[in-house]
């Protein structure tokens, strides 16, 4: 210790702004640190110390950021920016990574800006990996690499990671095309890496800052990507991503999809789109921590999709993975979890409701009940590791990365204006990877409480984000898994599929549901389209058993429908309210894509409210001074007939095809007196029927 804190080092740096930022190394205290706020430079860096001396080094801590303006300016130098990001994942568990610098004694990346080397994780004492020390604020040491497969860990400074599982994947396709990296096979800018974490899933688990200590990756930055093939890329940065921005910005965006992001682009030029080579969603991996194995067989997990959702300044939708196993062969193979009581039992409630769903209680603890009089039941607690968490993706945190998937041959671009100054732990929409928290369904989730929005209705969260009105549809199926889908309302979007609107699905599993969208190249787990109470969203529902299970019901919404949310199906024509309570199919095993729709009306109960209205409207009077019969039709219904019977039911007259007047008169001075029936007949089969009674005048 005893280190005099001169030169550039601000113990509250508020923000550091210049031109070009140089430090040299002439001394041990000519370096700058920076605790939580950002320093911004406009052009270049060149830093001149190395990762084992304090003099010539850039240190960002509390969550500093540094962002630079112009994308050509090459950064310089052998010495490094220090940033750190939270390991959360233990020692059997994945994460995807892309590194905000590279090793300054490696060759150039070659993948954009001329000054952004590669990066390879490695004891060479220059650039890589680090661990803290606890009792001085610059200091670190190299990080151990094992070959081992286990990663070890005594403390949150003292640790070994696993060499073992460091895996990169561009612009390939399939299990075996991820590449290990190495020494000779390096990261470059821009491209992601797995790793996996420390501890045992416990303490220290989810508390273990990585240094990541090199030259700052800065400006233009681009990965291959092939068209209908995956490329894992993040946030090559040392500063959070608009992740909406940048999937906008691959995906082909219109200037005016684009006229509202938030980044750091020249306010008097208005973003244009960089490349039209991706599909516009990225895909995260998660997985089952409480897995404690290596053996791929054994491994629970699954990929979440998010989408931008068309907007730029939309807080977007992150719809999570459902847990599966995989072979040998990395193949998908679906996860069986029996309902049992160590599996999130209870089989039944208290109440004797078969699980997972319970009656929706009030704060005094009383059952629910609809209009009809019927319990409202709802979704009991999901079990541990049979979904994924529902994370907040619009900012993509330092360190983050994800897969793209490419629409044709090209490179995915990042570039300076896609970044920003927002930190994880001041932002709801930011979270690199929580610890994992085993995820509950509340008996009425908080956005469907406090639903307010009405269905075309636009509104922004507290971080000025955009938030469109929206539902999700969580299905239990089989008892085993549960699977989410989300529908979003957005007047902009189409009735097809959109790119960087509607999101697919990576994942599609044996016994499935999903939204059918014209023209998706897989089935849709996020459907944005414009609103109409008339609109329809065709299922999908697959069972890969001899009987399968689907229980199906709204959890989660927050705006107000217009009437409710109908699983219509078309075979049996009813219309079930998943909104207000939970539905149960029963279906043998086969794929039905024809049979079942997302509604937002009973048409069927707006069928007999017309028929009821129509019913009303008529009216029938017998005249017996002129001796005529009288039919007002008031609604100019169109008619098909009008028959008057006897009361023995004999048939006296009929008249057809009446149209849609509004008087109808029919002589009855020939009929004896006595009681007589009239029937009206709409065109849609609508019956009326009314006794009057005939006496003629003589």
């Amino acid at each position: 210790m005893g280190k005099l804190y001169s030169y550039f080092f601000f113990l509250m740096l508020p923000i550091l702004a210049s031109g070009q930022l140089y430090i040299g190394d002439n001394t041990a205290s000519s370096y700058v640190y920076n605790k939580g706020e950002i320093i911004y430079v406009t052009q270049n860096i060149q830093l001149e110390g190395s990762p084992i001396q304090d003099g010539g080094n850039l240190y960002m801590r509390d969550e500093g950021q540094l962002i630079q303006g112009n994308d050509a300016s090459p950064n310089a130098g052998n010495g490094v920016i220090s940033l750190l990001q939270t390991n959360t994942r233990n020692l059997w568990d994945y994460h995807y990574w892309t590194s905000p610098v590279g090793d300054p004694t490696k060759s150039a990346s070659g993948n954009g800006n001329t000054g952004n080397v590669d990066f390879y994780m490695g004891g060479d004492n220059n650039g890589g990996l680090y661990q803290t020390d606890a009792s001085d604020p610059l200091g670190a040491s190299e990080v151990i690499f094992t070959t081992n497969y286990n990663s070890s860990v005594a403390s949150i400074n003292d640790f070994s990671l696993s060499s073992y599982w460091l895996y990169k994947f561009v612009a390939s396709n399939g299990y075996g095309s991820w590449s290990k990296v190495s020494s000779t096979n390096p990261t470059r800018a821009g491209e992601g890496f797995t790793m996996k974490g420390l501890g045992n899933g416990t303490s220290p688990s989810g508390i273990v800052p990585i240094d990541f200590r090199g030259r700052p990756n800065n400006g233009t930055i681009n990965v291959d990507v092939v068209a209908s093939n995956l490329s894992l890329v993040g946030n090559p940065y040392p500063s959070a991503m608009n992740l909406s921005f940048y999937l906008l910005s691959n995906s082909g965006a219109s200037s005016a999809m684009l006229a509202d992001c938030i980044g750091t682009f020249d306010p008097a030029t208005a973003p244009t789109a960089v490349n039209n080579s991706i599909t516009g969603l990225a895909y995260f991996w998660e997985s089952d921590p409480n897995v404690k194995s290596h053996y791929i067989q054994d491994y629970q997990g699954g990929y979440g999709t998010f989408s931008p959702l068309l907007a730029c300044n939309s807080a977007g939708e992150y719809s999570p993975a459902v847990f599966i196993t995989y072979d040998n062969d990395g193949e998908r193979v679906l996860t069986e979890r029996p309902n049992t009581v160590e599996n999130g039992g209870p089989i039944n409630d208290p109440d004797g409701n078969p699980y997972p769903f319970f009656p929706e209680r009030d704060t005094d603890g009383n059952v629910v009940f609809d209009s009809d009089g019927n319990v409202v039941y709802v979704m009991d607690p999901v079990p541990t590791g049979l979904e994924g968490e529902n994370i907040p993706r619009y900012w993509a945190p330092v360190g983050q990365g994800f897969f793209v998937e490419a629409i044709a041959n090209g490179v995915v671009t990042a570039k300076n204006e896609f970044r920003y100054f927002i930190k994880e732990s001041q932002s709801a929409n930011s979270q690199f990877k929580s610890k994992y928290e085993p995820k509950k369904v509340s008996k009425k989730s908080s956005e469907k409480s406090t639903a307010s929005l009405k269905p075309n209705q636009l509104t922004y969260d507290e971080e000025g984000l955009l938030v469109m009105p929206k539902f999700r549809i969580t299905t239990h199926i089989n008892d085993t898994y549960y699977r989410k889908i989300s529908g979003v309302l957005y007047d902009d979007a189409t009735m097809g599929f959109d790119i960087a609107g509607d999101g697919d699905n990576v994942n599609a599993l044996p016994s499935d549901v999903s939204f059918i969208v014209e023209k998706s190249p897989r089935d849709v787990i996020i459907n944005l389209f414009p609103y109409d109470i008339d609109a329809v969203l065709p299922l999908k529902i697959s069972g890969n058993k001899e009987t399968n299970t689907f229980k199906m019901q709204v959890l989660e919404l927050n705006f107000v429908p217009d009437e409710s949310i109908f699983l219509h199906d078309k075979e049996t024509d009813e219309y079930h309210d998943i909104l207000n309570r939970p539905y149960e199919i029963k279906l043998p095993q086969g794929t039905y894509k024809e049979r079942f729709e997302i509604v937002f009306k009973d048409a069927k109960a707006a069928t007999l409210e017309v028929a009821e209205e129509v019913k009303k409207s008529f009216a029938v009077y017998q005249n017996n001074n002129r001796a005529e019969l009288t039919v007002l039709n008031p609604l100019e219904t169109d008619l098909k007939e009008i028959n008057v019977f006897d009361i023995s039911g004999k048939l006296l007259v009929s008249k057809l095809n009446e149209g849609s007047k509004s008087k109808i008169v029919i002589p009855s001075g020939n009929w004896s007196d006595g009681i007589y029936i009239i029937k009206v007949i709409t065109r849609d089969n609508v019956e009326f029927a009314k006794k009057v009674s005939v006496i003629n005048m003589k």
